[in-house]
């Protein structure tokens, strides 16, 4: 094996965000977006993807002569709830492999909720959870002291993956530094970047607006471009922001935070002792989110109640001109809307680059990762081991370079492989070319603190839904989610 980043060197220094930025900033400029747009040879057997073609490659990416028929596994799957498409390419993915080994994979069709509620943390305190799960990496801090590092068994996987994600590995090492390890904990699949800008360009026409002015350039282009549309335009609302308990700091708020404070608009600090919720730079994002529906009225009325996921069939109907989303809805405005995917009336739009000189920040990177679990206590040891090799095996189909190049139209996923990057078509949708732009300049991610699922929805939640209905000011929410985290996590 070469030596890469990813192996464990001892090291206690974070690697900072910063040098990820500069390790990756020559492969990132070379995220080809143009003349892709066919079928057409891989060096893997496989095709370059098409929206339209929904067919799976699901070559064997190891030996074809793996013979897993004796090994049952069982797998905990969450990436397929955003899309009926992301689980029905879960399950063909599985099927190939389970016929071309003969392994047993015992799924669980799991949601987010799982993970971000009690019932995952549950069972694993149990001893009841799988040898192979997948989940956003930043929610799995919980769950640290049961997950075999990935830095244990990487040497099992190619040259040539393992280089395709050296720009990855110091960014999952900070992720993680607060355990006072330099390890890679999980897998990486994919990830997104929260949070795009999607719009009804047609709606931009009527209202008199060059298609030029998206994406928004800064908070007061994004203000005057949906008060104009809500004017002047077809649609009810101008922007629509999503305020439910899972939403509300996980769909726009964020990126208004970090845009205003960069690093400092993060959870934690480096050492993970204290929160950065009440700074300036929260009271200035949270504020500004809150006024787009109490001040700029450019939200609909279920504001407090409203969810990402919806964001679609407002956008198809028409009802909403412009929001703010997940790629991983991808998927579901192909499926909604192919004719005004395919003619450029739905488009996807980066978020402005905001932050500060050191830490430039236009979003966050999330990724979503696969985690091997070590064996619960009494379990046999040398069956688990059996049963931790068959999931490498499984994870391999997902990494493999042709089911990659497909991640974003199967999943709403950029794949994490670099090598297949110059492989994606351009769209009139311009989704690639968004996801690239955020990528290139942001250096920002959530810390896998054991506790970042409250930071991020528990607790924060209910207090940004009472400054949404007036009931308390954005600051006073902020200094509560604050203190409530200082009290009860720190």
């Amino acid at each position: 094996m070469k030596d890469n980043p990813t192996q464990i060197d001892g090291s206690s220094n974070a690697v900072r965000r910063r040098s990820m930025l500069k390790l990756t900033g020559a492969s990132l400029a070379t995220f080809g977006l143009a003349g892709c747009s066919g079928n057409g040879s891989t060096d893997d057997g496989g095709s370059t993807p098409t929206e339209t073609d929904s067919s799976i490659d699901t070559p064997t990416p190891g030996d074809e002569s793996t013979d897993l028929s004796d090994v049952s596994i069982d797998y905990w799957n969450t990436v397929n709830v955003q899309s009926r498409k992301a689980k029905a390419v879960s399950q063909a993915l599985v099927s190939a492999f389970t016929t071309n080994t003969g392994a047993e994979v015992n799924m669980n069709w799991t949601g987010y909720g799982g993970v971000i509620g009690a019932k995952w943390k549950t069972s694993f305190s149990q001893g009841n959870y799988p040898v192979l799960y997948d989940s956003t990496s930043a929610w799995d801090g919980q769950f640290q002291e049961w997950i075999h590092p990935f830095s244990e068994y990487q040497d099992q996987f190619s040259d040539d993956f393992l280089s395709a994600i050296e720009w990855y590995t110091p960014l999952a090492k900070e992720q993680w530094n607060g355990f006072g390890k330099d390890v890679i904990y999980e897998v990486p699949l994919g990830f997104s970047v929260q949070v795009p800008f999607v719009a009804r360009m047609d709606h931009f026409d009527e209202a008199g607006l060059s298609r030029d002015r998206f994406p928004p350039k800064d908070y007061d282009d994004l203000i005057d471009i949906a008060t104009t549309l809500q004017n002047d335009g077809p649609g009810e609302y101008g922007y629509q922001i999503h305020g439910t308990k899972f939403d509300a700091f996980d769909a726009r708020a964020p990126t208004l935070v970090s845009d205003v404070g960069g690093e400092e608009g993060t959870f934690l600090n480096d050492d993970w002792s204290d929160t950065y919720w009440d700074n300036e730079a929260y009271k200035t994002g949270v504020r500004r989110w809150v006024e787009i529906f109490t001040e700029h009225e450019l939200s609909g009325p279920g504001t407090p109640t409203h969810d990402d996921e919806s964001m679609v069939q407002e956008i198809v109907s028409g009802r909403c001109s412009m929001t703010g989303g997940d790629f991983l809805n991808h998927p579901n405005f192909l499926d909604a809307a192919p004719e005004m995917m395919a003619n450029g009336d739905i488009q996807w739009g980066a978020m402005w680059q905001g932050g500060t000189s050191d830490t430039p920040s236009a979003g966050f990177i999330r990724p979503l990762t696969f985690g091997i679990t070590k064996p619960p206590e009494g379990a046999d040891s040398a069956e688990w081991e059996k049963q931790q090799q068959a999931a490498i095996e499984l994870i391999k189909y997902f990494t493999s370079k042709s089911n990659q190049r497909a991640l974003f139209e199967n999943f709403g996923l950029m794949p994490i492989r670099d090598d297949v990057w110059s492989d994606l078509p351009s769209k009139s949708h311009n989704v690639y070319g968004a996801a690239k732009t955020m990528a290139e300049n942001t250096e920002m991610l959530w810390e896998a603190h054991p506790a970042t699922v409250s930071m991020q929805y528990n607790v924060p939640g209910p207090e940004l839904q009472k400054a949404l209905k007036g009931q308390i000011s954005p600051a006073q929410a902020c200094d509560n989610v604050a203190e409530t985290i200082r009290n009860d996590f720190l």
